[in-house]
């Protein structure tokens, strides 16, 4: 009985009950139509049959006279067919001759028309003949009440059929989705317990259902990348914050040992503040990627040029580059390339990165060329430096926060730099590209055509 209960309050049990009632009302107007055309078509019909039997007798008194006409009434038996039809012959003043009327002629009858007489129960149709006598020909009710009879006879039983067969099918297909959505129930409390491995069922059907869980399993896709990318998160800075707060906790411990002179505890205080800072750039660096990642879009988002940021940001790096024995060159004069619609300061941040990165693990004498230009009718910035280059299998993992590879463990960084980009080019809806530049590696930002 609970199960019953609990299956009555279901959107499927009152969508089936629905269905019935809809199905049922579709299925008497389509009777009660039907009945009525029916009814209709067998009422012109029995009145052109009477029509065209009257005539039939006119012509067998006009060729075989009165006697003819007398000899073929006598056929009826006792004045009645097995159709339910009478026929009479009556005397000029209206008396009965032959046969029998199972109703009386009403006063003011239109002659070789047919007419509803004892209220509308009986068809009749009367026609005078050349002797002044006059021949009548009455339809019974019991062939039109007869088919009447039929046909509420089978509405009786058609409709509680047809109603008692849509309610099962409802049952049935009602009860499947239930078993169903009852499916995806558990497998959701599955996952609300912390499964985050479990998906919903995908059937064979290809109906709303299967779309809703294909998606549902879409989210949930992404929902474990997340929860497994924030545990990889959480390692990763664990393990990098580790090591620089182990050297400044060493480093004061050591100092507080013994008595320093000014200048050691000043030697000292030094590295330490630029430990600190390090730390808040770090810090800074993964707040401005969780932004990003995050679509916060800032009051700062207007149309810019990318050619004159790009210039500004090599002039700002031409200092460092000729530090390390660098070529450092800005191509931005293509005037074709239209304005980004973005944040200025995510913008110079991201380029700032590459920037940095190009000049930091180019080799001396190498260069490094910073370009705004069309490409594919998309407004392209590229960042090409002639460095040792990042294998095609590692470039997705190096875009990943905290991650650098083997060769450069010992450069100074924190494995955020691309990340960063990654995030902001997200955030502007453009597409992050690592290509070769033989030698070395071009970053390439491609921005959607305004």
């Amino acid at each position: 009985m609970p199960r019953i209960r609990s299956f009555a309050r279901t959107t499927a049990f009152r969508l089936s009950l629905l269905f019935a009632l809809l199905y049922g009302s579709c299925v008497a107007v389509l009777l009660g139509g039907v009945s009525w055309s029916i009814l209709r078509y067998v009422d012109g019909a029995v009145r052109d049959e009477l029509n065209a039997e009257l005539d039939v007798y006119r012509a067998i008194y006009r060729d075989l006279g009165a006697d003819g006409l007398r000899s073929a009434l006598k056929h009826v038996h006792d004045g009645r067919s097995v159709t339910g039809r009478t026929l009479a012959l009556l005397d000029g003043e209206g008396r009965l001759v032959l046969g029998s009327l199972p109703v009386e002629l009403p006063a003011g009858l239109e002659r070789n028309s047919v007419q509803s007489v004892a209220g509308n129960e009986y068809l009749l149709i009367t026609g005078s003949l050349a002797d002044g006598s006059l021949l009548a020909i009455a339809q019974g009710p019991d062939g039109i009440r007869g088919l009447h009879r039929y046909i509420q006879e089978l509405a009786r039983y058609v409709l509680p059929l047809g109603l008692l067969i849509a309610v099962l099918l409802g049952l049935v297909l009602g009860k499947r989705n239930s078993r169903r959505v009852e499916t995806i129930a558990r497998t959701a409390d599955e996952i609300m317990a912390g499964d985050l491995t479990r998906r919903l069922e995908i059937s064979n059907h290809h109906d709303e259902i299967d779309a809703v869980a294909l998606r549902l399993n879409r989210i949930l896709d992404r929902l474990e990348a997340l929860m497994s990318g924030m545990r990889r998160f959480s390692d990763n800075v664990a393990h990098d914050l580790r090591t620089p707060l182990t050297r400044m906790r060493n480093r004061v411990e050591v100092m507080l040992l013994e008595e320093r002179t000014p200048s050691e505890y000043r030697t000292v205080l030094v590295q330490t503040a630029d430990e600190a800072e390090r730390l808040i750039g770090t810090f800074n660096a993964l707040l401005s990627i969780s932004r990003a990642e995050a679509g916060v879009q800032s009051d700062h988002w207007a149309p810019l040029e990318l050619g004159p940021l790009a210039c500004e940001l090599a002039e700002f790096y031409d200092a460092l580059a000729e530090e390390r024995e660098l070529t450092l060159r800005c191509e931005a004069g293509d005037d074709d390339c239209p304005p980004v619609i973005g944040d200025r300061h995510l913008l110079a941040q991201a380029i700032g990165n590459l920037l940095d990165n190009a000049l930091k693990f180019t080799p001396r004498g190498g260069s490094v060329a910073l370009s705004v230009h069309m490409r594919f009718g998309q407004p392209t910035l590229e960042v090409a430096d002639t460095g040792p280059g990042i294998p095609p299998k590692e470039r997705q993992r190096v875009l990943e926060r905290f991650e650098r590879l083997e060769a450069s463990r010992d450069v100074p960084g924190n494995g955020l730099g691309l990340a960063l980009v990654r995030a902001v080019a997200q955030l502007h809806g453009a597409q992050l590209e690592l290509d070769d530049n033989r030698p070395g590696l071009i970053v390439r930002l491609r921005f959607a055509a305004e």
